[in-house]
């Protein structure tokens, strides 16, 4: 494990094995490929609520990039995913100063979640408020859960903020080369977004792998040791190893070549979470000014469910995909029946 000298969990920049592997996720007994698709379906749920409010594509970059710290800490199988990626969409909000109420982003989440119209989710938490009531404090629960993760660190570097401003430097490229090197750099970013590269590099080499991969597959010549009459490639003159930055480049073109590979017999998803044991309460430590305040060992409570009766609308948006067992809904999202009662994902730390 990799860190500066400042004490920022997005310092912390995880190994391969560490992001990839020993995660806590895995050592709760879910599969490799089902944790990827986990992270994939909460990653699609941001970009499409985001894409409802119009944001820019940041936003939707950083709530995914909150998500991915919190699983680095906490299990999927133990803490709930859509109450964790609605928290991080709302938190991300906040922070980009879009100021939406709770109960829009709630519905927007939930439209996604269940595959319904927004209009049929608006007049379920109408008709229903209790329930509405107990999901918004679920939600509001994580959002503090997530905020302990990451230090209360609201702002991490991306990569779109380096790789914009180190392709504005390049003054030999054409204005057609420009645009097509932002343009493909932009797609990097949106699909390595649904990995844990974001997590196994710093902004910086993230965006220079970006450039350097665009560059190559383009025939577009970039400064290096032979233009330069220097010692140092154009990235090594920004502090970024060569070492780094072909592990980098490698790691993102093996998000390709992992796709080729799509077609081969993956294991079905097993219930993970179902036997999952319930972990210890803790009470909070009183703080110096006297109220309770969660410590960062705090658990996110299960998304809850209506009955069966109230959503059998609900039903046919939400059958398995192929391939999927009955434990998975057709976004990724678990729906074992939990220790609160709740149709939903096991909840502990």
């Amino acid at each position: 494990m990799m860190t500066s000298g400042k004490r920022s969990c997005w310092d912390i920049i995880l190994s391969k094995k560490e992001a990839s592997e020993d995660t806590p996720t895995r050592a709760d007994g879910m599969p490799k490929f089902n944790e990827q698709q986990v992270r994939k379906a909460y990653v699609h749920m941001l970009y499409e609520v985001c894409k409802r409010f119009r944001t820019s594509p940041e936003v939707p970059m950083l709530a995914a990039l909150y998500c991915h710290r919190f699983y680095a800490a906490k299990s999927m199988v133990r803490n709930d995913r859509f109450t964790v990626a609605s928290a991080a969409i709302f938190l991300a909000f906040k922070v980009s100063d879009i100021a939406w109420p709770l109960r829009h982003v709630l519905e927007a989440c939930y439209s996604s979640y269940k595959r319904l119209p927004e209009e049929d989710v608006k007049k379920v938490f109408m008709d229903h408020q209790e329930y509405y009531r107990s999901l918004k404090m679920k939600v509001l629960q994580a959002e503090r859960a997530l905020l302990y993760v990451i230090g209360f660190d609201f702002k991490p570097d991306m990569p779109t903020k380096h790789f914009l401003s180190k392709i504005k430097s390049f003054e030999h490229l054409d204005k057609e080369q420009l645009t097509h090197l932002r343009q493909i750099c932009w797609n990097f970013a949106n699909d390595s977004i649904k990995t844990t590269l974001w997590i196994q590099y710093s902004a910086k080499e993230l965006a220079f792998a970006f450039i350097q991969v665009t560059a190559k597959l383009s025939n577009i010549d970039l400064p290096n040791r032979k233009s330069n009459n220097d010692d140092q490639d154009w990235y090594e003159t920004e502090g970024v190893s060569i070492i780094r930055m072909q592990e980098c480049t490698n790691d993102l073109l093996d998000l390709y070549s992992d796709k080729k590979k799509s077609g081969e017999k993956r294991p079905r998803a097993k219930q993970a979470n179902a036997d999952a044991p319930p972990a210890k309460k803790q009470a909070p430590k009183p703080s110096e000014d006297g109220m309770q305040h969660p410590d960062s060992s705090m658990h996110v409570p299960a998304t809850p469910e209506l009955s069966s009766a109230i959503t059998a609308t609900d039903s046919e948006h939400c059958k398995p995909c192929p391939g999927q067992d009955d434990h998975h809904d057709a976004n990724g999202f678990g729906t074992g029946k939990s220790v609160d009662g709740f149709a939903g994902t096991a909840v502990h730390a």
